[in-house]
């Protein structure tokens, strides 16, 4: 064994990922996030987006294509705006078709509507109505321009007429916004339709007559730029999912070696603090790009690319590259769980010391949560002897040597993967392609050299490390000693399980990789083979997925329905096929199905519909009938019409249509950066009119110059920052194209009622910008709020509930597990991730919103990052469960004390009231049997100590110190450890929520003790 580490902490620390790291003084500053995109692949996106939006920009600045397009050309770049040929092809495919399906939707239901209103109207009633109008036009120098004015103020409005509209389109408009909110991904179509079906509302009541093309004027701006679009990603830089993939493979495994070298320094330096901040956010990093890949892997069946690998290769590569996000995850989580104990010793170090100060001069004050808090205090004092820590320091160091040499070699396998994949889909053939296999295979040679001597080592130097820990009959000592020695051992341990896991997990990626390398040599193109993958995507509701536009337009409230599972139709099936066999999915859904009294089926089917009118997605499209309805009423007006025409109040409708959405927080968020980025697109749009035309008619060479700088600087903010801020690039682009598409038409296709030309155009836009905004407010908070605080509240306590339904699964199947435990696990581990990591970011929009819950922004953020840690240690405890033999399982599951019938009622009982109290906002008990992670520690030390494998009928001696070094021992630590981080995070939770909602029945004899 090498000489032992320097033990002093290092002057200066330059890694990012401890307390104390300074910048080293040679490293350049870096750029904001939103401007750091001067890169090759990003400047090819921002390129072929703004030439699609440009293309689009010349065709309405040619004479003859905007006479025939139609004045609402413009339109054409407000939907590229939308949707930016910036993804993948199929993905671009999807939108187009989105765009289509929207305007074919709604244009038929327009004809369908518009037939059945004109019938309506009595024609004796309507022809003496238009003999009126005859008749006065024919005393004006102009009939016939007399008529159509006249007409457009409403002269020919019939009440018959209007309401027939009104109730066809109001329907379609319902049900158009309840696909917005059940189908995230089919928002695009929703948002057509309703630009669409305003036509029809607004001005199809003023028409007398039928007219089946017009709704034209918008349909074929959008289908014109849905076509500019696709064409452009197709020839212009095309992007397949198999390269989008590869990229994002390479942007996961890039954040790695930095951690990895924070990961050495701290095994050689372990009194240094690292950031928990810094940690959660290198967390959220990977798990946000990994999860980018979902979408990019569904879509490889019916992908065509260019490359030496095809998309079933890069298939091969999804199981194992996803095990070792899990294992970095997981280290990260270690190194966390690390800082947080020595956090919680200092803080019960100094409140033993304060309540000892407060107990001699009789001013203690009881606080929320003191008899847990006490308990808490009083189990850290007992256990913080300084031998523990000495052995903490100890295990650590020792696996340093033989670490950094492993760390090393996986850091060599990263790159060496990360050089594969950027060559899997390179256009040329890399001449040095035989010497680049030979160096993956000496690497890769080099990991299993380096993980094997680094178990070798280890074992060697952890039993001499735990010396002090066993007796002389090499087993744990008495109570006194495994209060100090069992912790110390269990952190040296759990690090060489995660450091030897993460070496097996790069293994495996480049052990398929150098495969890959020795059957594709030749570059090929690579075609579709199914479809099915399309359609599983479009049904796939709990994932934000890379390219979707619900993000765009912020919409992403919506799309959390649940976490308690996978859609059904997404499960993966168990491989058996035996009916007499375990299924895991089969007893989980047992354990999540009440068998509480059954209702009548009159009953249930009466709760099935007020369920279904009632829930989030009903009253969603009941406000967006009443808020379009209601902003529409002026136009069918007879003393309003004309002036809603002429001001182009329907721009009011589509703005409330595009902002409401349906939780509060992200209403009041939208509504602001909407108007902010109307006024900055407004003086884009009148800037480039005024230089591109002056106070003439506007000059088309002029307007097409001016045009490309503003479209790439708009194009820039709509694709590089962050998603909360898209909505604000998608409306600067379509007010400044409104602003100064409007202005050239209204030179070059004179028409009664146009807006005028730059200004006046863009304040009738702003005013009706705030008007929609103001009507969506309304409805809004008319007659009650939709919170969002309250939505994520039900979403927190689902995770718990699901949470406690696995955690039943893994009591109810450990002797015997199912073998498909292990892929269930990690399904729903996967389904509660994605919903947690999708709602931490938006939770702190709930600032915006007034609640009269007691939970504040602060608070959920914390619950919502111990939900996290819940749900990644109950997935560990199935996981590791079935990496145990049968004879492995029988010891070590009841040692840890994780099957003890009075732990588990005790933790099904606070999980489900912390539940309830999530969901109601009611006070907890002050009396809870909590901490529980103190008595799970009570609990293991107890069975070791008496020896529970002392018998020699039992496969292995354990624990004792022969087998220190062996997997059944990290096997157990793993699972002990999983165990006690979910009960001390299931303790905290529960003091998070007595902080906020408070506590009741408060018993002074508790608080006395």
């Amino acid at each position: 064994m090498g000489q032992s580490p320097q033990t002093d902490a290092p002057d200066v620390i330059h890694n990012p990922y401890f307390v104390d790291a300074t910048k080293p003084s040679s490293m350049r500053k870096s750029l904001p996030p939103w401007l750091d995109h001067f890169n090759a692949k990003d400047m090819k996106t921002l390129f072929k987006c703004s030439l699609a939006v440009w293309i689009m920009a010349v065709l309405m600045l040619i004479g003859p294509c905007l006479r025939a397009i139609g004045r609402a050309t413009f339109l054409g770049c407000i939907i590229l705006f939308i949707t930016p040929p910036a993804s993948v092809i199929f993905i671009q495919l999807m939108m187009a078709i989105s765009v289509l399906l929207g305007c074919s939707l709604s244009w038929a239901w327009g004809v369908i509507t518009m037939k059945a209103a004109v019938a309506t109207w009595p024609q004796a009633d309507k022809q003496a109505r238009l003999g009126t109008l005859q008749q006065e036009a024919a005393n004006t120098t102009n009939p016939l321009q007399y008529a159509e004015v006249q007409i457009l103020n409403g002269y020919m409005l019939n009440t018959n007429v209007t309401i027939t509209y009104f109730c066809m389109i109001g329907l379609f408009i319902y049900f158009m916004a309840r696909l917005r909110v059940a189908y995230p991904k089919l928002i695009l179509v929703q948002v057509v339709a309703s630009i669409v079906t305003v036509v029809y509302l607004d001005a199809a009541p003023l028409l007398p007559t039928f007219d089946g093309t017009l709704a034209k004027v918008i349909v074929i701006p959008c289908s014109i730029a849905a076509g500019i679009g696709l064409v452009c990603n197709i020839f212009i830089f095309p992007t397949s999912s198999t390269s989008e993939a590869l990229d994002g493979m390479r942007d996961v495994l890039g954040l790695m070696p930095e951690f990895l070298d924070a990961v050495v320094l701290n095994l050689k330096h372990p009194a240094l603090d690292v950031s928990e901040a810094k940690l959660a956010r290198l967390r959220t990093k990977v798990l946000s790009t990994n999860k980018l890949l979902g979408p990019l892997f569904r879509f490889l069946p019916v992908d065509m690319s260019v490359g030496t690998w095809g998309p079933d290769d890069l298939s091969i590569l999804n199981e194992p590259f996803r095990q070792l996000t899990l294992n970095f995850i997981a280290l990260i989580e270690l190194h966390r769980q690390n800082q947080v104990r020595k956090e919680r010793s200092l803080v019960a170090l100094n409140r033993a010391r304060a309540d000892n100060d407060e107990s001699n001069s009789d001013q203690r004050t009881a606080e929320i949560g003191q008899h847990q808090i006490d308990r808490e205090v009083d189990f850290h004092l007992k256990s913080n002897h300084p031998s523990k820590n000495i052995l903490i320091k100890e295990s650590i160091q020792s696996l340093a040597n033989p670490g950094e040499h492993l760390v090393e070699a996986c850091k060599e396998c990263l790159q060496a993967i990360t050089e594969a994949l950027s060559q899997a889909h390179a256009f040329r053939k890399n001449s040095g392609q035989s010497e680049m296999k030979q160096r993956h295979a000496a690497v890769l040679s080099k990991l299993r050299e380096q993980s094997d001597t680094f178990m070798v080592s280890t074992s060697r130097s952890l039993p001499e490390i735990s010396r002090n820990v066993f007796d002389d009959d090499e087993l744990l000592r008495g109570e006194a000693s495994i209060i100090t020695s069992l912790t110390g051992l269990m952190l040296g341990m759990l690090l060489q399980e995660r450091l030897f896991r993460l070496a097996d997990a790069i293994d495996q990626v480049l052990t398929r990789i150098v495969e890959l390398e020795e059957m594709r040599t030749k570059i090929r193109v690579w075609f579709p083979k199914r479809l099915m993958a399309l359609i599983q995507w479009i049904g796939h509701q709990n994932s934000r997925e890379h390219g979707g536009t619900a993000t765009d337009l912020g919409d992403g409230l919506s799309r959390i329905s649940t976490v308690t599972s996978l859609p059904p139709d997404l499960q993966t099936k168990p491989e058996t096929k035996d009916p007499n066999s375990k299924s895991a999915r089969a007893e989980l859904a047992r354990i999540q199905t009440p068998n509480g009294r059954k209702r009548s089926p009159e009953d249930r089917i009466f709760l099935a519909i007020t369920n279904w009118l009632g829930n989030e997605e009903g009253m969603f499209a009941l406000r967006m009938v009443v808020v379009t309805l209601a902003l529409s009423v002026p136009a069918v007006v007879t003393s309003t019409a004309g002036f809603f025409y002429r001001n182009r109040v329907l721009w009011a409708v589509i703005m409330a249509q595009l902002t409401l959405v349906p939780y509060t927080a992200e209403l009041l968020f939208g509504s602001l950066i909407r108007v902010i980025g109307t006024i900055v697109g407004g003086v884009v749009g009148m800037a480039a009119w005024y230089i591109g035309a002056g106070n003439g008619p506007g000059n088309p060479y002029g307007l097409a110059a001016i045009f490309a700088p503003a479209i790439v600087l708009m194009m820039w903010w709509r694709l590089f920052t962050s998603p909360a801020m898209m909505p604000a690039g998608i409306m600067m682009g379509a007010t400044a194209f409104l602003v100064a598409g409007y202005s050239w038409s209204d030179t070059q296709i004179p028409q009664y009622g146009t807006p005028g030309v730059g200004y006046a155009v863009f304040w009738r836009r702003l005013v009706t910008v705030i008007v929609g905004i103001a009507g969506a407010l309304i409805v809004n908070f008319v007659p009650k709020p939709p919170s969002a605080n309250r939505h994520y509240r039900h979403l927190l306590s689902d995770t718990l509930a699901s949470v406690r339904d696995r955690y039943v699964l893994f009591a109810s199947s450990w002797k015997a597990p199912a073998p498909d435990l292990r892929q269930v696990a990690e399904e729903e581990a996967l389904a509660a991730g994605e919903t947690l990591l999708a709602i931490s970011g938006p939770i702190q929009l709930t600032v915006l919103e007034f609640s009269s819950s007691n939970f504040d922004t602060g608070t959920l953020v914390l619950v919502c990052n111990q939900c996290m840690v819940l749900n990644q240690n109950v997935t560990l405890l199935l996981q590791y469960t079935t990496r145990l033999s049968e004879a492995e399982r029988a010891i070590i599951i009841p040692a840890t004390g994780a099957t003890n019938e009075n732990l588990i009622t005790e933790l099904m009982g606070v999980l489900s009231i912390v539940q309830q109290a999530l969901k109601s906002g009611d006070p907890l008990p002050a009396a809870l049997p909590t901490p529980l992670f103190t008595k799970a520690v009570a609990h293991a030390r107890e069975q070791v100590a008496k020896g529970i494998s002392r018998s020699s009928d039992l496969p292995c001696s354990f624990p004792s110190k022969e087998n220190v070094d062996n997997e059944v021992m990290r096997n157990f630590m793993v699972i002990l450890n999983s165990l006690v981080q979910l009960l001390a995070a299931l303790d905290e939770l529960v003091l998070i929520l007595k902080r906020a909602v408070g506590e009741t029945g408060a018993i002074v004899m508790l608080d006395t003790v």
